[in-house]
């Protein structure tokens, strides 16, 4: 056929083109390359694009790890016996609970409240440091839904969704690259692009069409400025670039968690997170997202508690 004796002659010519992809930035320059390291807290995920590596040592918490399941915390039975109250609590660095002991975290805490009310609870610690409200959608879905909670707190917006996304590529962008890669018709599709030359000359003609490698380095190096220029100005209203959870993305997303999570039999709590009052003077847009977390608890109907204002309140 002509397909096979095109692939023919491009062999015979010698002819080779690497495919070539605009590369993904999982979290970081400087997190990527920790990522899946012995060292590392945490490894890649084709769902989230990072979770706690299991056995991981807690640098700050003596004598602490990631436990075998792959959360902070104590480990409980997917099957089985189990308490007659179980509680998930999802969100960032904050409920994972950075620089404190486990103990001190507030799902810990919620959890020792509860049992001293005589509501014996089990709860469960899925925070991830530097996560968005993207990733924490597939960290219910992938993770926590396996648990069958019977409440799952969701404490987001704090600070990481407003942010630049390295490579003006949000989080939901990235990881459905990544988790098409992974399926096997990714797979599939990724030898047949690395082992046919056809394919090969295909991957040149689009490069071509794009302008060659000129054109590439320029829309990299372009992708790079607004990488560091998003620094200075990712806090305003008025921020042209990518963020990593847009405010528009933001609200669908809660949406979408607690559609899923009211399927699932659960019900859904939003806590709007606290955070410094100087982070809020240098990125007035933060004050949105905290804003739609409460219009959230309106629209949907479910409880969406001010730790914000609670917390300023005693200042």
């Amino acid at each position: 056929s002509l397909l096979v004796s095109a692939e023919g002659a491009l062999r015979l010519c010698g002819f080779k083109f690497a495919p070539w992809d605009t590369p993904i930035i999982i979290w970081n320059a400087e997190e990527d390359k920790l990522l899946d390291t012995a060292e590392s807290l945490h490894e890649t995920d084709p769902h989230s694009l990072w979770v706690p590596r299991a056995g991981a040592e807690i640098p700050w918490a003596r004598d602490e790890k990631i436990n075998q399941d792959g959360h902070r915390g104590p480990e409980l039975e997917i099957e089985g016996e189990r308490q007659p109250f179980r509680v998930a609590f999802l969100g960032d660095s904050s409920t994972f609970g950075w620089m404190v002991s486990e103990e001190q975290t507030f799902s810990a805490r919620t959890a020792a409240a509860l049992d001293s009310e005589g509501v014996p609870t089990e709860y469960l610690n899925a925070g991830v440091i530097g996560y968005s409200l993207a990733q924490g959608l597939s960290r219910y879905r992938e993770f926590v839904r396996a648990y069958r909670p019977d409440v799952v707190v969701i404490g987001f917006g704090v600070v990481n969704e407003h942010l630049n996304a390295p490579g003006q590529e949000s989080d939901r962008l990235k990881a459905q690259r990544l988790e098409v890669d992974e399926t096997r018709t990714g797979r599939t599709v990724r030898w047949f692009r690395d082992s046919l030359r056809i394919a090969h000359f295909a991957s040149w003609l689009r490069f071509q069409r794009m302008g060659g490698e000129a054109a590439v380095r320029k829309s990299l190096r372009e992708a790079k400025r607004k990488d560091v220029s998003g620094l200075e100005e990712v806090g305003k209203h008025s921020y042209e670039g990518t963020r990593r959870v847009s405010l528009s993305e933001y609200s669908d997303l809660i949406d979408e968690l607690v559609s899923a999570i009211r399927l699932d039999g659960a019900r859904a709590v939003l806590l709007s997170m606290p955070r410094k009052l100087s982070a809020e003077e240098r990125s007035p847009i933060l004050v949105e997202y905290s804003n739609s977390t409460m219009l959230a608890g309106e629209r949907l109907g479910i409880p969406a508690l001010d730790i914000r204002s609670l917390m300023r309140s005693y200042s």
